[in-house]
């Protein structure tokens, strides 16, 4: 019979008992216990690196580093065998926009999908875990959340977009977008019925010093000499532009009409649907005190409808390279208009 008792050490003496929570312990019982314990220090320390397509065992759990030259596919392990709870703490560490998927063995998946499309940057990560058969996504950076508020919920998509002079940017798609500087450019937004509240992530690049020239929310490249109307001021549109919102004029070959001037800002006042007046304050279009045109220029115009930022000029970017601003923006259902604001900036 097991004896019952337990010999309480001195210092630095090892505990010596056969029994724990009344069952007999044997050596074979100790070795099971040290080798679970060995496994749990062992998975937490460990770091395991990819680098090109490959397909991660049960035994690289734990912390998995990756990076991407190029595009590549990281597989799961299949599902089979005493692997519930297995989990991979998987980040990109590397400063570029190559994609790498992760995908799950045959027909399992990863909250439902195959695949996992949610690291393209550098420091998305993504924890998953299995829980027998399909794997389950328990944190990440990005991706598509779901936030449940009783019978509403909101969904947050991010959406990569490519620097250049000119980015089409569709909420209809996304309201969350990520964008790494490396030229000056302009925002679009193509498609601003498709979100309430957007977020633009910019990060400049390792050259940095990149400006964001506007946010367009809507335009007409095709204001021809008569949709200008120099006897009442007004200009006949294509689109709908509210009261008070900032605009500015285009043009390549053409004289605008007199006294409007090629990129310089100036606010709406919409006489009846599709139709303006401009103003050089804000508070003249209020006021419905409207820019005198005296002729109806020559050639083809552009008006571009901007976004409003809320202290009434330009957000002006961190140009620090590798800097990083999100702006904030929110569309206005009652008067038709974007308002944005730098949230925050940190380099």
């Amino acid at each position: 019979m097991a004896k019952e008792q337990a010999n309480y050490p001195a210092s630095k003496d090892v505990l010596d008992t056969d029994r724990v929570a009344g069952q007999d312990v044997t050596s074979t019982s100790y070795d099971i216990i040290e080798d679970a314990i060995t496994e749990m220090q062992a998975e937490m320390r460990r770091v395991t690196a990819k680098t090109t397509t490959a397909t991660l065992t049960s035994s690289e759990g734990g912390f998995v580093k990756v990076t991407a030259a190029s595009a590549w596919t990281l597989g799961l392990p299949p599902a089979s065998g005493d692997l519930t709870g297995l989990t991979y703490f998987i980040v990109k560490t590397d400063a570029n926009s190559n994609l790498i998927t992760i995908d799950a063995n045959a027909s399992e998946t990863i909250n439902g999908a195959f695949t996992y499309v949610g690291l393209q940057h550098q420091w998305n990560w993504v924890i998953i875990r299995l829980d027998g058969s399909n794997w389950v996504i328990m944190a990440s950076s990005i991706g598509a959340h779901e936030v449940d508020f009783g019978a509403f919920s909101a969904v947050f998509t991010e959406q990569a977009l490519t620097s250049g002079t000119a980015i089409a940017w569709d909420l209809g798609n996304s309201n969350k977008a990520i964008l790494t500087a490396a030229h000056n450019f302009t925002i679009t937004i193509t498609a601003p019925s498709g979100a309430m509240n957007a977020q633009l992530i910019v990060t400049q690049d390792g050259t940095g010093s990149r400006v964001m020239d506007e946010i367009v929310t809507q335009s007409d490249a095709a204001i021809a000499t008569t949709d200008v109307h120099s006897d009442t001021e007004i200009i006949d549109l294509s689109i709908d532009i509210p009261t008070g919102a900032r605009i500015r004029f285009k043009t390549t070959a053409a004289d605008l009409p007199d006294p409007l001037v090629v990129d310089t800002i100036y606010w709406a006042i919409r006489s009846s649907e599709n139709h303006i007046k401009v103003a050089t304050t804000r508070a003249n279009a209020i006021a419905g005190t409207a820019i005198n045109l005296t002729d109806t220029g020559t050639g083809t115009h552009t008006v571009q409808q901007l976004v409003k930022w809320i202290d009434g000029t330009l957000g002006i970017l961190t140009t620090d390279a590798g800097a990083e601003d999100i702006i904030s923006l929110t569309y206005k259902t009652a008067d038709e208009q974007w308002y944005a604001i730098l949230g925050e900036n940190f380099s």
